[in-house]
């Protein structure tokens, strides 16, 4: 196993590559969800800080990770150095198999949205979604600067769009709501976790 990569990304771009892989898709389609579940818009808040503060920790130990075992690979390398071959192999083939699914959701995501400012359908989204997996996967075998540069501008416009959002959920705001009371059947419990899976997946999701 190659012990390092050749160095192409700067500090620059890989935050914003970063920023692009955790502004994923589902931010834009999982808030209704979220905020139906947990019933009220202090409760759907507490849900995001809560799965916020869940990814920091998550962060800080890839962050001491990456310190203790400078290798390339990633979780292989890390799974592989604190477990042995079994568990990283096992990484590496689930990997094989939950990676292109992320992406065709992703790519649908988008189909799906662009068949908003377009009359598409079915077929012509399908055609869409594997139109853009082709483009972009062409693009990062023939160049890493130029695949990096690409995650750069949607970084960007990521988070343009997401304080666009913002602004206009804040500007637009209905009267204050009426106080919400604490969940106590077990029902309530159980759509307040299916929230928490909707928001924990926004932050992981690609």
């Amino acid at each position: 196993m190659s012990e390092k990569l050749p160095r192409l990304i700067g500090p620059v771009d890989a935050t914003l590559f970063i920023v692009a892989y955790t502004i994923g898709t589902a931010i834009f389609r999982v808030p209704g969800e979220v905020a139906a579940n947990a019933g009220s818009v202090s409760v759907s808040l507490l849900l995001w800080a809560l799965g916020g503060l869940l990814c920091i920790c998550g962060a800080l130990c890839y962050a001491e990770l990456a310190v203790r075992v400078p290798r390339s690979g990633g979780e292989y390398s890390y799974l592989y150095a604190s477990f042995g071959p079994g568990l990283a192999f096992v990484l590496a083939w689930s990997a094989l198999f939950a990676s292109p699914v992320a992406i065709a959701a992703v790519a649908r995501g988008f189909a799906d949205y662009l068949s908003v400012l377009l009359p598409l359908d079915e077929s012509l989204r399908r055609l869409a979604a594997a139109s853009a997996i082709a483009i972009l996967a062409s693009i990062s075998m023939y160049s890493t600067r130029g695949s990096t540069r690409i995650a750069s501008i949607a970084a960007v416009g990521k988070v343009l769009a997401v304080l666009a959002l913002a602004y206009v959920g804040i500007a637009t705001a209905a009267a204050p709501e009426a106080a919400a009371t604490a969940p106590q059947s077990v029902w309530q419990l159980a759509q307040l976790g299916t929230a928490m899976v909707a928001v924990i997946w926004a932050y992981q999701a690609v």
